[in-house]
């Protein structure tokens, strides 16, 4: 994939040709070899770290999937990449009910809820890379975020160095 930045229209092109690498990855990722690693003292319940590698195609990197995981809830970040180059990152954060130890018997006892993941808020984001370059960010009201902004400028380079440093972690 080769993208630039310009008009809207251009974004819209370079938006579907990202959703049909994804749907690609989505389709073939049952066929990739799997890496796991887990990330425990990063969150207060542990957490995980999955790369997929696309053994047809000289084991090249296609996704890495980190999951934080919580008391009250769990961050997962999908990073999905062709040719070693990041294109696309979905963001999600679980907010739960009530603490996962919160059991039906306990909540009974103290007359309050269980845990149920069921009744979870969900959060996503997500990042759309052109060359290396955030050029759409869709928030989790899915309206596009002003990248202009400094403080949004700052989070093109956090998720990149997100990446760089999961990256580095499966190949240890």
């Amino acid at each position: 994939m080769s993208f630039s930045q310009n008009t809207e229209s251009q974004e819209e092109e370079i938006i579907k040709n990202i959703r049909q690498e994804y749907n690609s990855i989505q389709e073939n990722k049952s066929t990739y070899d799997t890496t796991t690693v887990d990330i425990m003292g990063e969150s207060t319940e542990g957490g995980q770290l999955v790369g997929y590698y696309d053994i047809k195609n000289n084991r090249e990197l296609k996704v890495i999937n980190m999951t934080w995981l919580g008391e009250a809830g769990k961050h997962i970040f999908t990073f999905y990449l062709k040719n070693d180059k990041l294109f696309f990152i979905f963001e999600q954060h679980f907010e739960y009910n009530t603490s996962i130890y919160m059991t039906k018997e306990v909540a009974k006892e103290n007359e309050i809820a269980a845990f149920d993941i069921r009744k979870s808020k969900v959060e996503e984001n997500r990042y759309y890379f052109d060359n290396g370059k955030l050029f759409r960010w869709i928030n989790p009201k899915r309206e596009k975020v002003d990248l202009q902004i400094e403080e949004n400028i700052t989070k093109e380079k956090e998720l990149k160095k997100e990446f760089v440093r999961l990256s580095k972690k499966l190949k240890k």
